[in-house]
């Protein structure tokens, strides 16, 4: 047998021992999915595992094989391994990375998850600690070691007799046999996407989603020509559209403002993934002491289960579908417009980032520098203390001849790892440590315990800032307070663990209160939307516009206000959301969840999705509407 032979089989053998990992990586994946109860899924499903372990495998076998080729049989022997080492680790570290991702948080590894790491503070965000990165860093340099082992061992082995031993003994034809299955399985499985997408067969489209890479394909022209009759789609209602091809519409009509007599300050205080079941006697006494003297939604809703979605719906008041316009146009919400017009004063800090989401870009991109604050030392729970330190002494220095103010505080204690002074701890039963590479359902009352605290440790740094502006009632006759959540945060609930993977009540849900000096205490007895606080507190500054004119929201004080239906968003699913039930639209990203798209009451699955489209028509075409009515089609 030849040099170059030898080591063709040697590296052949190096990647049927992978082939054999990313088939029980796959294996898990299809096994978490399900098989379902009807035959064609099961068929894609059983097809899938068997050709997609080849494929993703299949670009560094190749550039294996060209680097053999295309050196000596020593050189090419040893760079064929390099290459085959290198993208086998890498490919298995993804595989793992999503695998782990994908059963706890409920998404695969997408352009969110990207973007939090390449954005400055994205990767902070996701409240990784060290005792999640350093056994993770542990375990990718292990198999990184295991993986070089491997090659080394088959670099040392002749294979040959191996090979000549069993029942293949002609290595091209195998290969060529292999290959020509290989691509009827992967023409199959696609082809019965294509019959599924064309009869709108919802049980099979629903795996679309169960690996990280899906090959699929549309054939409703050819089948049209074919003469197969297509189903009614409804849901064409619903349209997408690039961001880069729209321009602002914002507002809708000019605002007409008088600048008022008294001018309200406005201090903001917004929490990271704080869930509405914390607004309680115990656990947060103090916003909730100030619920019963303003105006409480016990039944709010985020504008997304997301940070970026859920702040741009609560300060523009319109669906976080207009993010990308209003990104790249960087314009600031209209609130703000009126501020300046009127001399305020601003206070803006965080605990977090201003630039992941990019907020300096968007909400507060009109707000002075010096202004704006980044609180980066210490932990979260540290950094509220000590941006509550300043807020406490801004309100201190107020006078009567002060200009009108403006104060924002973004609290990062709530958001994982959920950070408290342990000193101060509501509840004793908490989880130390959180390691996301081994965190399971059986940790999710310690982790629950662990927001409770924090979310005590919030509403702690809350009391201080209102007993400063109580202690000044010049000022605070004339103030108004807002404090709510970003959104909410699941423990598992219902499979998950954190946000930005379900629109179940548990991420989608967060407290409001809005306390508005002159106004009698209110508790909601309806559902209310971030999109329904700027129209609420746009009057007190001057606005005479109805909402409608710059909003998707209405006043939460209006006496016939009803909201029949919002809109949630995530990264890139937006949803529908009714009394009754959620609907993920089926545009874009949501194709893939098509047949998984309905939610009852309780987040219970729901199957009839053309009777929801048919009896609620008019509800989703209006909403079609309202997530482009302040962006208009860019045609230039």
């Amino acid at each position: 047998m030849d040099e170059r032979h030898l080591h063709l089989r040697q590296n052949l053998l190096f990647f049927a021992v992978h082939l054999v990992v990313f088939f029980l990586l796959c294996l898990c994946l299809a096994c978490h999915q399900g098989l379902g109860s009807r035959l064609l899924p099961a068929i894609w499903l059983v097809v899938s595992v068997v050709t997609y372990p080849v494929m993703y495998l299949l670009p560094g076998v190749l550039a294996s094989f060209v680097g053999l080729s295309l050196f000596k049989p020593r050189v090419g022997g040893v760079l064929s391994l390099v290459l085959g080492v290198l993208w086998t680790s890498v490919c298995e570290f993804l595989l793992v990375l999503d695998l782990v991702v994908y059963l706890k948080f409920g998404y695969h590894l997408n352009g969110l998850v990207v973007n939090l790491m390449i954005t400055p503070g994205g990767f902070e965000a996701m409240g990784l600690g060290a005792e999640t990165i350093v056994p993770s860093a542990v375990g990718v340099f292990l198999a990184v070691a295991a993986n070089v082992l491997l090659a080394v061992w088959v670099r040392r082995r002749r294979t040959g007799a191996f090979f000549e031993g069993t029942c293949l003994p002609r290595l091209g034809g195998v290969l060529a046999l292999g290959g020509v299955l290989l691509f009827l399985g992967l023409l199959g499985g696609m082809l019965i996407f294509a019959y599924a997408d064309f009869y709108s067969r919802r049980d099979v489209l629903a795996y679309n989603n169960t690996y990280p890479v899906t090959f699929s394909m549309r054939m409703r022209t050819f089948l049209r020509r074919l003469g197969c009759k297509e189903p009614s789609r409804e849901d064409r209602i619903f349209k997408a559209g690039k961001d880069d091809a729209f321009m602002l519409n914002y507002p809708a009509r000019p605002i007409r403002r008088r600048s008022p007599a008294r001018k309200m300050n406005l201090l903001w205080l917004t929490a990271e993934s704080l869930r509405y079941d914390h607004l309680n006697p115990e656990t947060m006494p103090e916003t909730w002491a100030l619920a019963q003297r303003g105006l409480w939604a016990p039944q709010h809703y985020s504008g997304g289960h997301g940070t970026r979605p859920a702040m741009f719906s609560m300060f523009y008041g319109i669906y976080g579908t207009n993010w990308g316009a209003f990104l790249h146009a960087r314009r600031p919400p209209l609130l703000f417009d009126w501020l300046e017009e009127d001399g305020y004063e601003f206070l803006v800090q965080t605990s977090a980032r201003f630039t992941y989401p990019e907020f300096d870009q968007t909400i507060f991109a009109s707000i002075p520098s010096e202004c704006m604050r980044e609180i980066r030392d210490k932990e979260p729970w540290r950094r509220d203390v000590i941006g509550m330190d300043r807020m406490v002494e801004f309100l201190q220095g107020r006078t009567p001849d002060s200009p009108p103010f403006f104060a924002f505080h973004f609290f990062e204690s709530t958001h994982a790892p959920y950070t408290f002074d342990e000193s101060q701890a509501l509840r004793e039963n908490y989880i130390p440590e959180i390691n996301y590479a081994t965190v399971s359902v059986k940790d999710a009352p310690g982790i629950f315990t662990r927001q409770v605290n924090a979310a005590h440790h919030v509403d702690r740094q809350i009391g201080r800032v209102l007993a400063a502006l109580q202690a000044n009632p010049a000022i605070a006759e004339n103030t108004i307070v807002v404090v709510t959540g970003d959104h909410g945060e699941e423990f598992f609930e219902k499979g998950h663990l954190g946000h930005n993977s379900s629109f179940v009540e548990e991420q989608i849900r967060t407290p409001l209160v809005i306390f508005l000096p002159g106004e009698p205490p209110r508790k909601l007895l309806h559902r209310s939307h971030h999109t329904d606080i700027i129209p609420t507190l746009a009057p007190f500054f001057g606005v005479e516009n109805t909402p409608w004119d710059y909003s998707v929201g209405k006043s939460l004080l209006g006496d016939q206000y009803d909201r029949e239906y919002f809109i949630v968003c995530g990264w890139r699913l937006n949803t529908f959301v009714c009394p009754d039930f959620k609907y993920i639209l089926p545009v874009e990203a949501g194709k893939k969840y098509y047949g998984r798209n309905v939610l009852l009451s309780g987040d219970r699955p729901g199957e009839e999705e053309s009777e929801l489209l048919q009896s609620h028509f008019q509800q989703f075409l209006q909403a079609n509407q309202d997530m482009s009515r302040f962006v208009r089609q860019n045609k230039k």
